[in-house]
């Protein structure tokens, strides 16, 4: 039950969280190519664009893809139909990405009050969402990708699923259709969401055949509705690709197992350990620190590591009635902390290096535990002499604005990000002499905004004929058939693609016809001529 202090706590957060949001959203282009704007939005920008257009889903105009999620490409694809310059259409999507992430502020803030997390927790929490230096950076909800919706629906679907549980007479199936169209919608948002929907599933599944009393229809009438939201997705994507899995998740897991392929039990946990970390320095307060993953993820860790001394503190001097009611409560998260878990651990073994943007279904499920674990700790200091509560409360207040501030001093710094790829590409629209078909490893921000031809993807995220040309190593052959005049991309990645030019022969390529040596801050950006 909302209170007065809720309601007031929303009615300053929401506008507080929007205002940070559509400010980072409309900061001028090369601010946020700097900080916020990755490569792979891109993707998006240009698939939409050309659907929009009437070319299907496509990036370069001419082959089919299915390498994007499919619900966040159908929300934005009327924006870049309608909106032609390519840097207001980006502005445009993103405030679109900030109004979602604000409505998933509001959902978690619903969703810790009903999951009994006192009014003060659950406001700080929402503030800490609000404020949160997740924003300023390229795995946050205004990154361009399907992260703030894939957020906003997590939640969603969580606040079901949790309602589901905990209710007192047995879900009957218009309950489970509900939760079955936050079950499809999540699919759709992010596909690698079934590790989450499955294990949810299955817990639901294997609680109503248990019980029985009817409660079987509820977990049916789930699955049914999430796989009918679902089908006509995969049914396309199986017919006219021959998989249901986009070829953006085949190709990074191709590439990364190759370059691991004298992979040990050692280098495996080890990049196990790499994901964990990665995921330990967005949540719950992102990094404080750039140089190394120790130090990215040493904010957080004091924070947990505190809220974790803690509750073992209160647990073991708690009565057993108050064991029983904390257990209660984190029990309904068993599932989704589980997902989380195996969503790493698969992505993993596939070989994949996790960015930052993957974990967004996880970061609600981590905010839930950490507040759920903050009430318990509150709830038991509670009870001290006022003085204490005092120095404890102002302590824990003192060391999360220190973290927070250092961490978005962090992310409001100056990095390179995409800005070289940006100048190299505004450089050949204003050359002269050329006017030609490029080609690409990394092709998203490139294809977007050239001016003067086509852009082909070489890696095959948003390319299925350039994935099968990788499979065979024939990437050289591909482009010939493409007719690409040139090729362009960071020099690494020119290197990084030789081994799949020509059935892994070695591969000379002419000197660059033009090279970003005089303007760069970062990258090495060549242009080389292939004809």
């Amino acid at each position: 039950m909302l209170t007065s202090f809720d309601r007031r706590a929303a009615a300053v957060l929401v506008p507080v969280a929007l205002a940070v949001r559509v400010a980072v959203a409309w900061a001028p282009i090369e601010w946020l190519l700097r900080r916020v704007l990755g490569d792979d939005p891109f993707y998006y920008f240009t698939i939409a664009r050309h659907l929009a257009a009437g070319h299907g889903f496509t990036f370069d105009g001419v082959e089919p893809t299915n390498g994007f999620h499919p619900l966040w490409l159908l929300i934005i694809t009327p924006v870049l139909g309608v909106v032609r310059d390519p840097t207001l259409a980006v502005h445009v999507v993103l405030t679109i990405a900030a109004c979602i992430d604000v409505a998933a502020l509001f959902l978690l803030h619903r969703l810790l009050r009903e999951s009994g997390v006192r009014s003060a927790i659950a406001a700080a929490a929402a503030a800490l969402y609000a404020l949160s230096p997740l924003v300023l950076s390229n795995a946050g909800p205004i990154n361009g990708l399907e992260t703030a919706l894939n957020l906003a629906l997590t939640v969603a679907f969580l606040t079901e699923y949790r309602r589901s549980l905990t209710a007192t007479a047995a879900p009957g199936a218009a309950a489970g259709v509900r939760l079955g169209v936050w079950s499809g919608l999540l699919f759709l948002t992010r596909t690698d969401n079934v590790i989450l929907l499955l294990c949810c599933h299955v817990w639901l599944l294997w609680r109503a055949l248990r019980r029985g009393g009817g409660r079987r229809a509820h977990p049916a009438a789930s699955i049914a509705t999430a796989a009918i939201i679902a089908a006509p997705w995969l049914a396309w994507s199986w017919a006219r690709f021959g998989s249901p899995v986009q070829v953006s998740g085949l190709a990074v897991a191709h590439v990364t197992r190759e370059l691991a392929a004298s992979a040990t039990w050692l280098s495996v946990a080890t990049k196990l350990l790499h994901n964990l970390a990665t995921l330990a320095s967005y949540v719950p307060i992102y990094r404080v620190n750039e140089r190394s993953f120790v130090a990215a993820a040493a904010g957080n860790a004091i924070i947990v590591a505190a809220l974790a001394a803690g509750t073992v503190l209160c647990y073991r001097g708690d009565a057993a009635e108050g064991r029983r009611a904390f257990v209660g409560r984190l029990a309904p998260w068993a599932a989704p902390v589980v997902a989380s878990g195996l969503f790493i651990a698969t992505h993993t073994l596939r070989a994949v290096e996790l960015r930052g943007w993957y974990y967004s279904a996880s970061v609600p499920v981590a905010a839930l535990v950490l507040a759920l674990a903050a009430d318990y700790v509150a709830g038991c200091i509670a009870t001290a002499p006022a003085a204490t509560r005092r120095l404890l409360s102002g302590a824990a207040a003192i060391v999360v604005a220190v973290v927070l501030a250092s961490s978005l001093r962090v992310g409001a710094g100056r990095r390179c990000g995409e800005v070289d790829g940006y100048a190299m590409i505004a450089r050949i629209n204003q050359t002269p002499h050329v006017y030609a078909r490029l080609a690409s490893w990394n092709a998203g921000l490139f294809g977007y905004f050239y001016e003067r031809g086509e852009v082909v993807n070489l890696d095959g995220l948003v390319n299925n004929a350039a994935y099968a040309a990788i499979l065979t190593r024939s990437v050289g052959a591909y482009a010939a058939r493409r007719d690409v005049d040139y090729l362009l991309d960071a020099a690494g990645a020119i290197e990084l693609a030789k081994p799949y030019w020509d059935g892994g022969r070695p591969v000379t390529l002419p000197p660059p016809a033009m090279d970003n040596a005089a303007g760069r801050e970062c990258r090495s950006l060549v242009l080389v001529p292939l004809h």
